[in-house]
Formats: C-alpha cells, structure tokens, sequence
C-alpha cells in the first residue's frame, strides 16, 4: 500500500505543481497551497514552507504546514522536518488556532477542535 500511495501522492503534487504555474491569480494559488493539505506525504509539508516569507499565501502555507502535522505517523517518520516547520509557524503566524495545533503536534497531542458558539 504504501508504495502506490506514494506515487499516487506524489502524482498529485506533480498535479499542483502544474496548476501553480498556470495559476493567474493570487486567489488561485493560495487554493493549491490549500489543496496540498490533502497529500498525506511529506512533500506536502515541504511544499508550502517557500510560501511562508510571502505575505498573500503565507496563511494557507501555515494551514498546510499544520494540517499534515495531524497525521500521528507521517509527523513521527519526519519529527526534525515537522519541527522545523511548526516552528516556523508558532514564531511568524498570527492565526491562534494554526499556532495551538501547532504546539499541540510538536508535544504529540491531538487537536482540541473549538466548541462551536451556542
């Protein structure tokens, strides 16, 4: 399984990849940084961090980076990789939910998901 799941997945960054470049909008690209979230790989954390430093996508790449992030045995086969990239995150995201998820996964916690307002 987990061979093809690599191809496959990494057929789909190909795909995003593709569609960045051809992307005309900024409103376009922040989506395929956003549907990076659904790669359970590596790559898919790896992709958005050269997004962090650039103002009109960094809040999809801090998602992008966190979401991956969830995943127990992707975080834990790539500790050093995810920690470097939720630090990034914890130290330049305003977003408070981004930056608890993302102290939560660094400690190996799973997410508290909000309660809805009543």
């Amino acid at each position: 399984m987990g061979s093809s799941r690599q191809r496959l997945d990494a057929q789909k960054l190909e795909l995003l990849k593709t569609a960045m470049k051809l992307a005309a909008r900024d409103e376009e690209r922040i989506l395929v940084i956003r549907r990076a979230q659904a790669i359970r790989d590596v790559a898919s954390l790896r992709y958005p961090v050269p997004f962090l430093d650039q103002p009109a996508y960094a809040q999809a790449a801090y998602e992008t980076i966190v979401e991956p992030a969830h995943h127990r045995e992707l975080r834990d086969a790539n500790k050093a990789e995810f920690e470097t990239a939720l630090n990034a995150v914890i130290r330049i995201s305003e977003d408070p939910v981004v930056v608890e998820r993302a102290h939560r996964y660094k400690k190996g916690q799973t997410r508290v998901r909000p309660k809805a307002a009543q």
